[in-house]
Order: structure tokens, then sequence, then C-alpha cells
């Protein structure tokens, strides 16, 4: 029952918010912000792909507490899908920003500064709330608001963040998923 192609699009969704996200704060990683946005959940995937049945059970223990995903994760497996996505990306020697990103995407660390871990987390954020994955039942993570209030976006800076992102979000999705 996993919708590949509504994860699929919620990645390609995160990954351009991230890099629009990186640019909107002048950083010169964009480009490894859009890779962290396209992996943030990749432990979802793994889940879904390499453990069907647990996963299952994992999605009706949510559909019947109306929680979030890994909530559900952690009540049914002990684990949720950041933690794997972080093992894989440390499995494949990935750097240890990326891995922290992807381990971290839900509940990033407090900092001064916008990290990518930050960036990772509001763009996952921004991607629910515009509803690009195209399901019906999408909810938006809790977003930490002091992570959230260091990006130091004003209002046009925001419908920049929206604008671009949803404006680039088909062409790439026909790319990539077609």
């Amino acid at each position: 029952g996993f919708d590949h192609d509504a994860f699929w699009r919620h990645s390609i969704g995160s990954a351009l918010c991230a890099q629009a996200l990186a640019g909107e704060l002048r950083r010169d990683d964009g480009d490894l912000a859009f890779t962290v946005g396209l992996l943030h959940d990749i432990g979802r995937l793994a889940l879904a792909s390499a453990f069907a049945p647990a996963f299952a059970e994992v999605e009706q223990w949510q559909r019947e507490q109306d929680c979030p995903d890994g909530d559900a994760e952690r009540a049914v497996l002990g684990i949720d899908h950041a933690e794997i996505g972080g093992l894989i990306a440390r499995q494949w020697n990935f750097a240890p920003s990326i891995v922290d990103a992807i381990r971290q995407h839900h509940a990033p660390l407090d900092a001064a500064e916008v990290t990518l871990t930050g960036i990772a987390h509001v763009a996952d954020a921004v991607a629910h709330a515009l509803g690009l994955a195209g399901d019906a039942d999408e909810a938006v993570p809790t977003l930490v608001l002091r992570v959230w209030a260091a990006c130091r976006l004003d209002d046009a800076a925001c419908l920049r963040l929206f604008a671009g992102t949803e404006a680039q979000f088909e062409t790439v999705c026909e790319a990539l998923l077609h």
C-alpha cells in the first residue's frame, strides 16, 4: 500500500524547497541542500520496501492514533524513519553533515544559525504544507519555531520560496518520474 509516487513527489518538492531556501539564506550549498531534501525520507522507503508487513502495521497504527509517522514508527518498531535514514546515509559513507540532516530532519538541534539539518527540516515542512505529494491526507510536521525564526525570512522571501518551489516542481517530477 506504499504510495511510491507520492513519496517521490514529496522528496522532489523537499529537494527543490531546500535548494531555494539555501538560496534565500545566501548559502553556497544549494546543491547539497537539494540532495539532503531528496534523501531526507530514505528511511521510509527502506521500511516500506524491506519490511513491508511491519510498515503496513505502522501505517495502520498511524491511522488509528491519528499521529505523525515518526510517532507510529517508534511505537510499532522502536525506531523511526529518520534514524534509519541516518544509518543508511552513514553506511553509504555520506558526509557527517548529510547523515545528521537526514537523521535529525524532524528534530533539529538548536543552533544560532541555520544548518543543513535546519534547511532539511524547514523544506520538509514547507513541501508538506504546499501539498506537493498529492496526498489528500498529507499532514504538515511540527516545525521547530527556533529553526524557522533563525531563517529570518520576511513575507516576500517566503512567497519567493513557495513560488520558486512550485514553479519547478512539475517539470522536475516529469523529468525524474516519467
